[in-house]
């Protein structure tokens, strides 16, 4: 569990701006109860609860009663709208964090955050995701569909069929969503018309150092402080996570010639480039994704492939423990 949470920021970056501190939206958002009773529905049979215990077959008791079903409206539209007191907001940002063992050895530490909190996020989310998919077009394709990955598949096969020299680089971030700058993200999110009405529930949860818990063998609990990043079950986080990485992949756009290409998957990143323009525009990646949203490339998981077998300068010191990042004419990465 130490090394699940050592890559987790235990203080902030920087001070949060005072402008996103002190943003105000034009106007409130509500939420339906429509859409609220939908998103309960679909809340996740057999999930893990959060610190408070409660799940999602507890909490949809409440659809068996018209009042209790109003209430639950009620209550979720003040969430929604950071109308609740500092200890109310401190009790739904706690989350209750679970060590996974990965297949490489490896620890992951995941959140689990309380379901009243998922459930309204979910909703917000779904909500205004037509805003957050206008914001980080062209590049993010993971926000409109879930088809959006095999939309950089076909891409990536058209571009090195029509030219074998094409080279592919795809690169991803070292714990991003853990590390991410939550001024980043909240700045990113202040700039979306409409979509920053959500700015104050978002606040509430990553304005400040957040609180997990983790139990040991034992039942002993032990707290977890985090002061950037996100929860990885939030369903805010894909649209926070690209929000941040926007500024820089609009950056690195600026700086790529008119044949190259960049797309990316959450913090999956993807270029078609020529060969010798490998490396640079893996320094060019490296830096703006730094400068912008305090997130490191992986070198460990960057891979590079072209058709030709033409392997592009500048790569050593990418290697991997298994060898180089270069993939040579196998398969694309």
């Amino acid at each position: 569990t130490r090394s699940a949470t050592r890559s987790r920021p235990h203080a902030p970056y920087q001070a949060m701006d005072s402008h996103v501190l002190d943003f105000q939206p034009d106007e409130q958002l509500q939420l339906s109860s429509e859409a609220l009773v939908a998103g309960l529905r679909r809340a996740r049979k057999g999930a893990a609860p959060g610190p408070s215990g409660l799940t999602a077959e507890t909490l949809r008791l409440i659809l068996d009663d018209g009042e209790a079903t109003d209430s639950f409206a009620q209550a979720a539209n003040l969430v929604a709208q950071a109308k609740v007191p500092d200890l109310a907001a401190r009790a739904l940002g706690l989350g209750r964090m679970i060590a996974v063992s990965k297949p490489n050895g490896k620890v992951l530490g995941l959140v689990v955050g309380d379901l009243f909190r998922r459930v309204v996020s979910r909703v917000l989310a779904q909500q205004l995701a037509p805003h957050f998919q206008q914001a980080t077009h062209p590049h993010q394709f993971a926000l409109p569909t879930r088809a959006g990955t095999e939309s950089i598949v076909h891409f990536l096969q058209a571009a090195t069929e029509l030219d074998e020299q094409a080279t592919v680089l795809s690169v991803d971030g070292v714990g991003a969503y853990d590390t991410v700058s939550r001024n980043s993200m909240l700045r990113g999110l202040m700039e979306v018309p409409v979509a920053n009405r959500c700015l104050p529930f978002v606040k509430l949860f990553y304005a400040a150092p957040s609180e997990y818990v983790w139990h040991d063998a034992t039942g002993g609990a032990h707290p977890i402080w985090q002061a950037e990043g996100g929860e990885q079950g939030d369903p805010f986080m894909p649209a926070l996570y690209s929000l941040a990485e926007a500024a820089a992949l609009r950056a690195v756009q600026a700086q790529l010639q008119p044949n190259e290409a960049l797309l990316a998957s959450l913090d999956d990143t993807y270029t078609v480039v020529a060969p010798d323009r490998l490396r640079l525009v893996y320094d060019l990646l490296a830096r703006e994704m730094w400068a912008h949203a305090h997130v490191r490339l992986n070198a460990g998981r960057t891979r590079a492939w072209n058709a030709a077998g033409v392997e592009p300068p500048g790569l050593a010191d990418l290697a991997q423990a298994d060898g180089s990042c270069w993939m040579g004419c196998v398969s694309p990465c």
